[in-house]
This record gives C-alpha cells, structure tokens and sequence, in this order.
C-alpha cells in the first residue's frame, strides 16, 4: 500500500485521494468558502498542504506568527506543519487546497525551503488557479481515460508555479524588489535551512552579510515573525520528525543529523515542542495517527 496514513472518515465527502507513481504519491483536493469571523482548530497534515486564496483575504497561524493571504497569494506549509486558519470579521475567503507528497528520496531539494512563507502569485495566479481547476475536475471523474495523468502532470506544473513565486520569478513592474537588506535576510534564512546540522552562530551570519546583530534580529523577525534561532528550531525539529516518520535512524543519529549537541537535547526541545518524546511521536506515526484538520 503507498499510503502511510489513515484519514479521518469525517473527511472523506470532502477529500479526494490520488495515488501517482512513481514520485508524486497523492494529491489531495479541496474548495472551501469561510465568512467573516471564521476561526479554524489547530491541525497539521502528513503531507504538503498549498493554499491558495482565490477572492477575499485569510490569515494562517503558524506558532506565534501570523501570516495573511490576500487573493492571490499562496502558502506552502510542510508535512506536519502545525496550523489554523481565521478569516476576519466583514471579510470572507473563497479557498483551493492541493495536498501532496513523494516517494521516498524523491522530493525535490529546496522545496521545504519555500514553506511557511507567502508566495506572490503575480503573472502565475491564472495558470495556478487553472491547475488547481484541473485537479479538481478530474478527481470528481477517476474513471475517465487519463484522469491519473492528468492529476500528476497538473502538480508537476504546480511545483513549478512555486519555485518561480519562490525566487521572485512572479513579480511584475508594479511590485518593488525586496530591499538589500531584506535579500540578505533571506539569504540568511535559505542558509539556515539547509545547514541545520552545523553549529554555525546566528552572529557570524549577520556578519557573513553585512548586517550587524541587532539588525539582523529586527528584521529577520519582521520578515519571518520569529527570530532567528526560533526559525532554525523549528526548522531542525520538521526534519527530525520526517526522519522520525521515514527512517530507521536511531533518535541519537536523528539528533546528530539535526544539529543538536547529544539526544538529551533533542529529546528536551522535542517534547517541548509536541508534547511527546521522539520514540513515543514516531511510535504514533508507525500505528497510523489521524491528522484532522
């Protein structure tokens, strides 16, 4: 069975599933409309979840960071990616969601680089509501010749969508580019994430791109709504859950390859963070935990 997970039955009139080989594994699509003054539970997925705001406005609440959608704009939030959603009081949002993930060794690099963020859409918004149209369409139709296809070819070209949004590929005229020193944060950031297992210092960063420390904080919590340890924290405790949930590393390994001094430590930050020691939360995920949204 390709499926790793269970659904919650609740959700089975709303969720379409889709298996794909070999690399995407499953989409998952979903349309949605909130009034004003909605205010979603807090949930996460096991797989990659992209929203895209069609009409009106939504905020998503990530920890203690707060980001807002407006139409056309997306959000990318990684597998396990704890979240809720509210819609302010006098406005509405009309939602698309596609949910993904890959065969194992097969997810494309940097793509856990563009989560968490806001994506402008720009010149892409048509093409990506268009695709989200087409994954829709066909999932309300499996049994029609090429349906499958269809579905895998659309995500390819969403993948696509979100690298170019991701590198400022869907700015238009209109739309300034980033100030210098906010490209230097960003910078900073991209670095943070791919180097989670080093012991490289926050300050040394700021430095490495012309920013002193005080000003790097500032600005890379405008930009990120956390600091800079906190975003490498959550960063380092995503891939140990992902190598918790794919691997046979032992929590010791895991901890080395995350960054953390020995697994007292990892343990420590984890529990803190879920409530649950690694064993226990990797535990869960082998016995097939609902996420419910």
């Amino acid at each position: 069975m390709i499926l790793k997970w269970k659904f919650d039955a609740r959700l089975s009139n709303n969720l379409q599933l889709w298996e794909t080989a070999p690399r995407l594994r499953i989409a998952v699509v979903q349309a949605h409309s909130w009034p004003g003054g909605y205010e979603g539970r807090w949930h996460e997925h096991p797989f990659f979840e992209l929203a895209v705001v069609l009409e009106g406005a939504c905020c998503w609440r990530l920890g203690r960071r707060r980001v807002a959608l407006p139409a056309g704009e997306w959000l990318l939030l990684a597998p396990h990616r704890k979240h809720s959603e509210e819609v302010a009081a006098g406005q509405r949002a009309r939602m698309a969601w596609i949910g993904f993930d890959f065969a194992k060794g097969q997810e494309p690099e940097g793509l856990r680089a563009c989560c968490g963020e806001k994506l402008v859409a720009g010149p892409w918004r048509g093409d990506m509501e268009g695709l989200c149209g087409v994954i829709y369409r066909e999932a309300q139709q499996p049994d029609m010749p090429g349906a499958e296809a269809r579905v895998e070819l659309a995500l390819r070209s969403v993948l696509i969508l979100i690298a170019r949004a991701a590198v400022g590929e869907g700015r238009t005229g209109n739309v300034p580019a980033p100030h210098r020193r906010t490209q230097a944060v960003r910078a900073a950031a991209h670095t943070l994430a791919h180097n989670l297992a080093s012991p490289l210092r926050v300050a040394e960063l700021a430095r490495y791109h012309g920013l002193g420390a005080g000003r790097f904080a500032a600005r890379f919590r405008a930009e990120y709504g956390e600091a800079p340890r906190e975003f490498r924290q959550r960063r380092r405790l995503e891939k140990a859950q992902r190598q918790l949930a794919e691997t046979s590393l032992s929590v010791k390994e895991i901890a080395a390859a995350c960054g953390y001094t020995d697994a007292a430590h990892f343990c420590h930050h984890f529990r803190r963070a879920t409530g649950l020691t690694p064993r226990a939360w990797r535990q869960g995920q082998a016995g097939g935990a609902v996420a419910t949204p």
